[in-house]
C-alpha cells in the first residue's frame, strides 16, 4: 500500500500491476519492475484513477474478500490522507470485481493457444493442448494416438458410460486419467458441428477452478479429433489423484 500510495502521489500509474512486479530486495526494499508499463501523469492521480488502479492490484488475488479488500483501502487511505464517499467504496469493490472477470476472461483464452504455459500442436484432422511443464516424447505420442494408450492392456477402467469412457492409463512411468467423450451419432454431431467440445470446456474449467485457488486434478492436455467425413471424438487427460469419492467416503462412515 504504501509503495502504490508513492506511485500515485507522484503521478504515476503501473498498467501491469501485479505481484510479480514488486521485488523484495534482501535488504528489505520493495523495488518496481517492469517499467514500461508505469504511466506518468504529471502530477498527483484523481481518485478515480487511484482507485482504479488500487482495484487493479487487489483483483490478482481471488481469495481477498470484500471485507479485507476495504481494510487494505483503509490502509491506504490512511496513508494518503484521503476521505471516500460511500458511492466511491460501492464503486471500488466493482471495479475489483469487473477486473477480476477481465483477468479470468484474457487467461481462459491464453490456455487455448500456444503460450509460456501450453503447447498448440495441429494436424489434418487432430488438435491438441498441452501444459509445457508435462510436454514430452511420451505425451507427444500420446497427443498423436490416444487410443492407442486407451486401449492398452495396462489401462484400467474409472467408469464405463454411454457419453464418456474414464481410463487411468500410464505415461511414462506415471499414472494419469484420460476421460474419452465417446461419440453421439451423426445426427448428434450435426445438430451441434461449431460448438465447443465436452472435453474442451472440462479443459478450460479445470484451468478455471485452478486459476480462482480450488483444488482439482491437474490438467494437462485436451485432444480433439474432427474428421472431415467422421464423428468427433475428444478426450481431456489430468494427473491421477489417488483417495476415493466423497460418496464413497461418507458410506464408509454411516456403515
Amino acid at each position: 500500500m504504501v509503495l502504490l500510495a508513492q506511485h500515485h502521489n507522484a503521478g504515476l500509474s503501473h498498467q501491469d500491476v501485479h505481484y510479480a512486479n514488486f521485488y523484495l530486495a534482501d535488504n528489505g526494499s520493495v523495488y518496481t519492475l517492469d517499467g514500461e508499463e508505469v504511466k506518468a501523469y504529471g502530477s498527483g492521480l484523481t481518485i478515480t484513477q487511484r482507485l482504479n488502479n488500487l482495484a487493479l492490484f487487489l483483483a490478482q488475488t481471488f481469495d481477498l474478500s470484500q471485507s479485507v479488500c476495504y481494510s487494505l483501502l483503509d490502509e491506504y487511505l490512511s496513508i494518503t490522507s484521503l476521505e471516500l464517499s460511500k458511492q466511491d467504496r460501492e464503486s471500488f469493490w466493482k471495479s475489483i470485481k469487473r477486473y477480476r472477470q477481465q483477468r479470468i476472461k484474457h487467461y481462459l483464452k491464453k490456455v487455448l493457444r500456444d503460450c509460456t504455459e501450453v503447447v498448440y500442436s495441429k494436424k489434418k484432422y487432430n488438435y491438441s493442448l498441452c501444459r509445457r511443464e508435462y510436454y514430452n516424447s511420451a505425451i507427444e505420442q500420446l497427443l498423436d494416438q490416444p487410443e492407442q494408450f486407451f486401449q492398452d492392456k495396462n489401462s484400467l477402467f474409472l467408469k464405463q458410460g454411454n457419453t464418456c469412457t474414464v481410463k487411468s492409463v500410464w505415461v511414462n512411468n506415471e499414472r494419469l486419467v484420460m476421460k474419452r467423450y465417446n461419440p453421439k451419432g451423426t445426427a448428434y454431431e450435426l445438430m451441434h458441428k461449431g460448438q465447443m467440445s465436452r472435453a474442451r470446456k472440462s479443459w478450460l474449467n479445470a484451468h478455471l477452478l485452478r486459476f480462482m485457488g480450488i483444488l482439482t486434478p491437474e490438467p494437462i492436455a485436451l485432444i480433439e479429433q474432427q474428421p472431415a467425413l467422421g464423428q468427433r471424438c475428444s478426450y481431456f487427460i489430468c494427473k491421477f489423484q489417488s483417495g476415493q469419492s466423497s460418496w464413497d467416503y461418507f458410506c464408509q462412515q454411516s456403515a
